[in-house]
């Protein structure tokens, strides 16, 4: 694990310090989880993939890196491009860190190979437009010390879908229109 950070501030107490820290650095951890919470598996079950989060039963995230480089300012952390490498998925996002320890993030799960298998077994191929070899996830991730929330964005998934459709239609009829002006 790797974190630099070089932060500036003043005040005469640290409530009044905190707010105005300021600052950049670079975070790297290699080879962690945490505890209590499985990210994936949280993320599947409200998809209700009943069949494959029970299957996902470790209690815990765990990655293989988390990569981010991060800005402080007026005491909080920002992470533009938090990057978290699991076995499982990729999970790109970005955040921000309270000085209270609240935290909210807005990203990308990208779900690997072998978790797209599962879910074309639970059926789920409609809702996450498993025609491709990608899947992406729309996640909401905020808490504080005390607990974790997370949310899918179903809206964004819905509407990537149909994108992705739309884009699909046009490019077959343009296809089927060629071939109609050759003959």
């Amino acid at each position: 694990s790797d974190l630099s950070i070089s932060l500036g501030g003043q005040g005469a107490d640290w409530d009044v310090i905190s707010r105005s820290l300021s600052g950049t650095g670079s975070l790297l951890v290699r080879n962690g989880g945490i505890d209590g919470f499985n990210l994936l598996r949280r993320s599947l079950s409200m998809l209700n993939a009943s069949g494959l989060t029970q299957v996902l039963t470790e209690p815990r995230t765990t990655f293989s890196s988390i990569k981010a480089a991060l800005t402080v300012d007026h005491g909080k952390i920002r992470f533009p491009h938090l990057n978290m490498s699991a076995q499982s998925f990729t999970l790109l996002a970005d955040g921000t860190v309270g000085i209270d320890g609240a935290y909210e993030f807005t990203g990308e799960m990208k779900l690997g190979p072998e978790i797209i298998q599962k879910l074309r077994k639970e059926n789920l191929n409609a809702l996450l437009g498993l025609k491709k070899q990608e899947v992406v996830l729309p996640i909401r991730i905020t808490g504080d010390p005390r607990g974790v929330s997370l949310a899918v964005d179903e809206r964004a998934m819905k509407k990537k879908a149909v994108e992705d459709f739309t884009k699909r239609l046009e490019k077959e009829t343009k296809g089927l229109f060629n071939q109609l002006l050759e003959h």
